[in-house]
């Protein structure tokens, strides 16, 4: 028998990861909340591989990764290691500077329905602060419930301080 999901049922999504992007190289000169965005940094490459090695054994089986290049580049080093399938999802993209936070926390519980509404049972988004702080604002604890539905939140690289956003993980797994 499946494991409860998002929305209480028996449809397959039964664990998820969010994972935020590792570091990016500062001072690019590029826009960080557009497309493209700024690439890994060095350090960032290899805070991506160690991440992939981390996710090794999570039984992971598909990744949805916000645009930017960042994101695209932690990803890639998932899906090198483990060969699992990866999209591109619009709506996992950086917090805009022309944007509300309301907006953002619309758009990432439209990806979180649409991944819910897959054949999955174990997903990943690599995606950023905005967007997971938001995911965690929409009552996710609530939704999924820590005896329905494991969550776990990977930050790559430097913490996010925001003092919600911890409160909210302290019922979730922080790996």
């Amino acid at each position: 028998m499946r494991q409860p999901n998002l929305y209480g049922d028996q449809t397959p999504l039964h664990t998820l990861y969010l994972i935020r992007h590792a570091h990016p190289q500062p001072n690019s000169g590029l826009a960080y909340d557009r497309p493209p965005g700024p690439s890994l940094s060095e350090r960032g490459q290899a805070e991506a591989r160690a991440a992939a090695e981390f996710l090794r054994d999570a039984s992971l089986e598909h990744l949805f990764v916000s645009p930017l290049q960042r994101t695209l580049q932690t990803a890639h080093a998932v899906v090198a290691l483990l060969g699992v399938s990866m999209t591109v999802e619009e709506r996992l993209a950086e917090h805009r500077s022309d944007e509300t936070f309301e907006h953002v926390r619309a758009r990432a519980r439209q990806a979180l329905d649409a991944a819910a509404a897959q054949s999955l049972g174990v997903a990943g988004f690599i995606t950023h602060g905005s967007p997971i702080r938001a995911l965690a604002l929409n009552g996710l604890a609530d939704a999924f419930g820590e005896s329905k539905v494991p969550i776990y939140v990977m930050n790559v690289t430097y913490p996010l301080v925001d003092r919600e956003f911890i409160r909210f993980c302290q019922g979730m797994r922080m790996v």
